[in-house]
């Protein structure tokens, strides 16, 4: 008899623990979104002893809460997740426009907040994204489930600080001219935000030079990162992305410590092709975040590469002036110097960040 109550007491203290699991996960947000018609809709769900945790705030409940004692605090958080979740319909970013927010309890007694963003228009629109960039703030052990009501079919994900991001195709249609404009769009906003990119390519051209020794050097990079560009984002060549970005800043760092002692640049083009292969595997992991599509594949990769070299262009045309300028002043030594000691400085505390995670700052 005994035996059997305690078997009874066991179970019923394993479904209690099983309900637990199924009601509340600890550690972990919630996200719906719903494709139905020519828009979408976004909800985020998170428990409040999250936002208390991260944001600082004090305990409150949903009738406090509901009574306006987060009222100012809800604020921050909209503009906080207004600022670390990103959505992209047809790999164009998107603001993410709030409508309202609910509160809601759990059996257990779990209180959630519901933040809800919409209308986002997705007419015509053939693929969307969502990456969420607060991981690092709600922990290493923190989660995102993603549930998606795509015209009645249910999809459900997972993203967690290692894979912030999942994408979707929705339309059954694709028009690869626009595909290709936007894949030329992304590649030129890349260079343009990848301020390590850019610094590599003044630590190359800061020494100035003649007009077709820069063309070699800049030709080299092209070439040679292009061909990496290709081959991993095919995945036929794959290398870790903390190994890529750690060679990237060493390149950086390499290039601007030449330049203290380099007397000719007549064969630095072969560096730079060196290095343009490293380069090339980083513009690929931002392929592979961002998700290739199934068709038009090589002309989307021709075209985020064509972008990366108009962004170049640019950038080397808004400079060499200047740099010839400086050139052919008493002060080129010094300003040389200068500048690549500034360089050198990113390119090393980059490393160190990217190689060994280590907190480095410049101040």
């Amino acid at each position: 008899m005994m035996k059997r109550l305690q078997t009874i007491f066991l179970a019923f203290l394993l479904s209690v623990a099983v309900q637990t699991v199924r009601a509340h996960q600890m550690y972990t947000s919630y996200t719906a979104i719903d494709l139905n018609g020519d828009s979408l809709r976004l909800e985020l769900i998170f428990d409040t002893t999250d936002l208390q945790r991260v944001f600082g705030l004090s305990e409150a409940d949903s009738q406090q809460i509901v009574g306006g004692a987060w009222a100012d605090d809800l604020e921050r958080i909209i503009r906080y997740i207004q600022s670390n979740v990103e959505v992209r319909i047809d790999y164009h970013p998107v603001a993410l426009p709030f409508n309202q927010w609910t509160v809601s309890r759990d059996p257990l007694g779990n209180v959630f907040v519901h933040f809800r963003f919409y209308p986002l228009p997705i007419k015509d629109a053939a693929v969307f994204a969502v990456r969420f960039f607060f991981f690092e703030d709600f922990g290493e052990r923190f989660k995102n489930l993603i549930k998606v009501n795509h015209q009645g079919e249910i999809y459900q994900y997972v993203t967690f600080g290692d894979v912030p991001f999942f994408r979707m195709s929705i339309g059954e249609t694709v028009n690869l001219r626009r595909q290709f404009l936007t894949f030329i769009r992304l590649g030129i906003e890349h260079i343009f935000i990848g301020i390590d990119h850019i610094l590599f390519l003044l630590g190359l051209l800061v020494l100035g030079g003649r007009f077709w020794e820069l063309v070699k050097i800049v030709t080299s990079f092209t070439v040679a990162h292009s061909i990496t560009l290709i081959l991993a984002a095919l995945g036929w060549v794959a290398l870790p992305t903390a190994l890529v970005e750690s060679a990237i800043a060493l390149s950086i760092a390499y290039v601007a410590a030449e330049n203290f002692v380099v007397k000719s640049i007549d064969r630095r083009w072969l560096l730079t092709g060196f290095f343009g292969l490293v380069h090339g595997f980083g513009f690929a992991n931002v392929l592979q975040e961002l998700g290739l599509p199934s068709r038009g594949l090589v002309s989307s990769l021709l075209a985020f590469n064509l972008g990366v070299e108009l962004g170049q262009v640019v950038i080397v045309a808004m400079f060499l002036p200047v740099l010839w300028l400086i050139s052919r002043s008493a002060y080129r030594t010094v300003f040389v110097w200068t500048a690549s000691a500034i360089i050198f400085i990113f390119g090393v505390t980059w490393f160190l960040e990217r190689a060994f995670n280590l907190p480095v700052a410049i101040i």
